[in-house]
Order: structure tokens, then C-alpha cells, then sequence
């Protein structure tokens, strides 16, 4: 394990380094070590233990799934805890400006599909999903994605004039955005990755960002107000939602597959007002308890004419 992995040893416990972790995916390996008594003319015994590696599998077989009488979502299949996803999902609080518009992704997810009743959880208030923002040469837009992730309608919108307009053909910003979501598990852990096909031919400065009116709660109670206040807490590599029976994490940065965010902020909805911190690199991240709450990101793509994002969900049963 020592030569193999680059593993530090302390005691009886090993520590392999992060990027040989990256590299062995998959992989099984046996460590062996020997006890011998102090009476030499007893045989050594010999002990092993195997080290498993967890393999990062695409899964490419899906299946349509009626989560609800309102709303199907792409799953994997064959798994009995897997994300799920749906294109076009739009902003749903009534106090928010952009009420109705927009067009994002819906993620839920459930650890009971070998149920007969399997119980899905939602990760947005209603359904709304990660609406995405993208800022081109200073102007903020909404992105209304179709069914495939294509962005095909705009909105210019600014929350403080709690104003919203879609972009005729005319207006829209000269750019084309794709979002292309990708089923992987690792062992028995199930991710959605979401990788942003960008091209820029604005010839100016680009952003790209998301933003979820948080939620963990079942697909029935996805306007309760007690779910609607989750917990959401920084980690290592994103944040993470936390409910009473299930987390979401929402994977950012530091981790394999993942294009690192340039801004990552969480805290009070505001009624819609949190939009305006997608792409505030000085925005202060903090929830009071009780706090409807509300999380971005976001990348500064630059004058790059074509770029390509990735970032993961996930989700967990609560011990």
C-alpha cells in the first residue's frame, strides 16, 4: 500500500493521497502483514485485508420516471439509490419578480427505488430547480433551457427594478449555452454531473452562474415552509443542504471531474433578492436559524469563446 499508493502510514492506520486515490479508481489491493509470537517456535500467522478502490462509473441506461401526477424525470437505471432529473423548471415563489420565468433544472432523489412505493426527495422550493444566470459585458440574463439543456430564450432582468423582459431574437446576447447532465456512481454512491458547454461570441466578458431557492423535503411537501428553511453548510468542495431525513451536496470544487467555481455563496432567499449575489465576489455567506435560504455560483469565464464546466450533485440518507 506504502509503494503503491504513496500511502502515509501512522499507527495502524494508512492514508492514501488524494490524487492516487484519482488514479487507482477501480482497483483492488490486499495488505498482508505477519504476527509473530515471542516464542519463535510457534509458526508466524499471516493476515490480510483487501482495500477496494471505488470505480467512477458513467451510467448511460435511463428511464423515465413519474415522480408525481405534475412532473417525470430522466433516472438511471437498475439502482436502488439514484438522482433524478427534468429540463425547464421555472421560478415558483409568488413573492419573487420572476415568478413563472426563466428555465432551469429540476434534481430530485431516493434511496428506496427497489420499493414498490419508492419515496423521492426535492432539492429546490417547488420544483424550481437551479435556475442559470449568465452575465454577458455586464447585463445579467436568465437562461430558459429547453428539454434537451439547450438554452433557447433569454430574460434581461434586474431584481432591484424587480424587472424581467425575454429577449427577442434581436436582444439575445450572442452566445450559446448547453447543459448536459451525466449519471456516475462511485460504488454505490450516486452523482449527477452537469458539464456547461459554453461559446462565446459576444466579444465580451462572460459569467455563468446558478441559483437554488434550497429545499430537502419529499416531492409532496416541497412548499413547506419548515423545508424550505434547510440548513445549507459549506464543505471542502461546495455545500451541502441538510434535511432531517436526507442531504443534497452540491459538489464545487476540489474534487475529480470538477471545474473549481470562483464564487460560491449561501444565505437568506430575500423573497428572489439572493439572484443578485451570483456574481458578488464580496457577498457574505450566513443563514440565521430559521432563514428562508438560498445558495449560487458561479465562474468568470473571461473572453473565452468556447469553455466546458463540470460540477456534481449528490445525495445521502441522514443516519
Amino acid at each position: 500500500v506504502v509503494a503503491n499508493l504513496g500511502a502515509t502510514q501512522s499507527g495502524y492506520n494508512f492514508t492514501i493521497p488524494y490524487d492516487s486515490y484519482i488514479k487507482n479508481m477501480g482497483k483492488t489491493y490486499t495488505l498482508s502483514y505477519t504476527v509473530q509470537a515471542q516464542d519463535t517456535s510457534v509458526d508466524p500467522v499471516t493476515y490480510t485485508a483487501e482495500i477496494e478502490i471505488p470505480e467512477y462509473k458513467e451510467v448511460t441506461e435511463t428511464k423515465t420516471y413519474s415522480v408525481s401526477s405534475e412532473y417525470s424525470y430522466e433516472v438511471p437505471s437498475g439502482y436502488s439509490s439514484a438522482l433524478g432529473y427534468r429540463f425547464g423548471s421555472v421560478i415558483a415563489d409568488d413573492s419573487s419578480p420572476f415568478e413563472g420565468r426563466f428555465g432551469g433544472l429540476d434534481i430530485v432523489g431516493s434511496s428506496t427505488l427497489d420499493s414498490s412505493s419508492p419515496v423521492w426527495y426535492e432539492s429546490s422550493f417547488a420544483a424550481s430547480g437551479i435556475q442559470f444566470v449568465v452575465n454577458v459585458g455586464g447585463t445579467n440574463y436568465g437562461v430558459g433551457l429547453d428539454e434537451s439543456g439547450v438554452a433557447e430564450k433569454f430574460y434581461a432582468f434586474d431584481y432591484d427594478s424587480r424587472t424581467v423582459t425575454e429577449c427577442s431574437d434581436d436582444e439575445k446576447p450572442n452566445i450559446k449555452l448547453t447543459v448536459n447532465p451525466k449519471f456516475v456512481y462511485e460504488d454505490t454512491v450516486p452523482y449527477l454531473a452537469l458539464t456547461f458547454e459554453l461559446t462565446n461570441n459576444s466579444g465580451s466578458g462572460v459569467m455563468l452562474g446558478g441559483a437554488i431557492d434550497t429545499l430537502v423535503g419529499t416531492v409532496e411537501e416541497a412548499t413547506n415552509s419548515d423545508n424550505d428553511s434547510v440548513s445549507v453548510v459549506a464543505t471542502n468542495n461546495g455545500f451541502t443542504m441538510k434535511g432531517s431525513a436526507y442531504n443534497f451536496a452540491v459538489v464545487l470544487k476540489n474534487a475529480y471531474g470538477v471545474d473549481d467555481v470562483d464564487n460560491i455563496w449561501y444565505g437568506p432567499y430575500e423573497g428572489g433578492k439572493f439572484i443578485n449575489n451570483v456574481f458578488d465576489s464580496s457577498a457574505t455567506s450566513g443563514l440565521s436559524s430559521g432563514d428562508d435560504s438560498a445558495a449560487t455560483f458561479s465562474w468568470n469565464l473571461g473572453y473565452d469563446t468556447s469553455c466546458e464546466k463540470t460540477i456534481r450533485f449528490t445525495m445521502k440518507e441522514v443516519e
